[in-house]
């Protein structure tokens, strides 16, 4: 009974574990989401008022022209422009269509034809207040759309991040090796910072492309990013250190 009871605490606590992990990455994207659109309504206001809406429009198409034109292979079979489309897709759908935003824009875009009833009224007050609006909601929808495409090149990026790192992993070994070999000193020192920083920096990686105002190829975003992951993960291999 003792052992029934531990192991079903144990289960428990990976089951925790896991929910407490997706909530987290689910409050992360929601964040990068939320940033993303917040700043490319700053820029419309401020930054390029001259090309309003049109600067999300310019964002979606260049993200969706490098997904077309520089992923054409994925791993596993994987085709990366079905996968991408398949996502935007997803996002426009859950966020706006599923919530029934989009019925409700579409409502409010329509002209009124009595304008005499209280009904005519209400829409005529709701459109007044929705036009000035209008390009910001329209926004919001493109950039949902580029956060999931990007979102969806990150994905097809991991793999990319862990071949990096296995590479920083025996390369760290090594020095690891040599450096016991040669008599030299253990710190946890430098070993426990720079296994948080992988974290962080991975992170940042994902929340910097997420949310960047402006189109740059994936390839100027991730890979210096795997790079900086994969030098963070052999020098902490590289410092190792089992005892405190």
């Amino acid at each position: 009974m003792v052992v029934r009871a531990a192991v079903a605490a144990r289960e428990r606590g990976l089951v925790t574990t896991v929910l407490q992990a997706l909530a987290k990455t689910l409050l992360v994207l929601f964040g990068s989401l939320l940033l993303s659109i917040l700043v490319e309504w700053v820029g419309m206001a401020m930054l390029w008022q001259d090309q309003g809406v049109a600067h999300s429009r310019w964002l979606l198409e260049q993200e969706a022209s490098f997904i077309a034109r520089d992923f054409r292979q994925g791993f596993f079979q994987l085709d990366p422009v079905r996968f991408a489309v398949a996502s935007a897709d997803l996002a426009y759908i859950g966020l706006f269509k599923a919530t029934r935003l989009v019925d409700l824009i579409h409502f409010l875009e329509q002209p009124v034809s009595e304008q005499n009833t209280w009904l005519g009224v209400l829409r005529v007050t709701a459109q007044a207040f929705y036009q000035p609006l209008a390009q910001y909601v329209e926004a919001a929808l493109n950039m949902t759309q580029v956060f999931a495409l990007r979102l969806a090149v990150l994905i097809l990026s991991l793999p990319l991040f862990l071949l990096f790192s296995l590479v920083a992993v025996v390369d760290g070994l090594v020095e690891r090796d040599l450096r016991r070999w040669g008599l030299g000193d253990e710190s946890a020192f430098l070993y426990h910072p720079t296994l948080k920083a992988v974290k962080l920096v991975f992170l940042a990686a994902w929340l910097v492309y997420l949310s960047l105002p402006t189109s740059v190829h994936p390839n100027l975003v991730i890979v210096p990013f795997a790079v900086m992951v994969a030098w963070l993960v052999g020098m902490s291999v590289s410092k190792f250190k089992k005892y405190l």
